[in-house]
């Protein structure tokens, strides 16, 4: 079992149990991980999401949560499949959508992620065809979930305006 599998949970924060690991309309299928609400993670602090991110990625990385640096790029501290699976990690665990591309810029750490997990996906990401954030994107920050300064990328109480 690989350290992304240990991470998966259920609904009640509990590893998946044997029952629900299998689907019984196909023998030997593994069920689909279940999506954590994006609610419950867009509503916990920058310091509560940092400390998660922190134990999660020490587990998966194997080492200890006290030698990660938050400034750190992530690329220094995996390998490219590593960060490909991490990426599926987040979507999963954290409800947040990012490019193929985002978690291998060197600008791409614990820190930054705190900031695009908050808001659910990175204002500064483009796709490989160049465009910026969906639509999607855009509409769920109109729906309350962060406001037009999350949405810039704006630090906490720092007030952006756009000219």
């Amino acid at each position: 079992m690989s350290a992304f599998e240990e991470t998966e949970t259920n609904e009640n924060n509990a590893p998946p149990s044997s029952e629900s690991a299998h689907d019984s309309s196909r023998p030997g299928a593994a069920a689909a991980p279940s999506r954590v609400d994006p609610s419950v993670i867009r509503n916990m602090s920058r310091k509560e999401i940092k400390a998660k991110l922190v134990q999660d990625l020490a587990r998966i990385i194997s080492m200890p949560p006290s030698s990660i640096s938050t400034n750190a790029g992530l690329a220094t501290m995996m390998d490219s499949l590593s960060l490909s699976q991490f990426k599926g990690f987040l979507e999963i665990n954290y409800a947040t959508k990012l490019s193929d591309e985002y978690l291998f810029r060197e600008n791409s750490n614990v820190n930054k992620l705190v900031e695009v997990i908050k808001i659910g996906y990175a204002v500064d990401d483009v796709d490989s065809d160049g465009r910026g954030p969906s639509q999607e994107q855009h509409a769920m920050v109109q729906q309350g979930h962060g406001g037009l300064s999350e949405a810039l990328g704006c630090p906490p109480g720092v007030c952006c305006a756009v000219m």
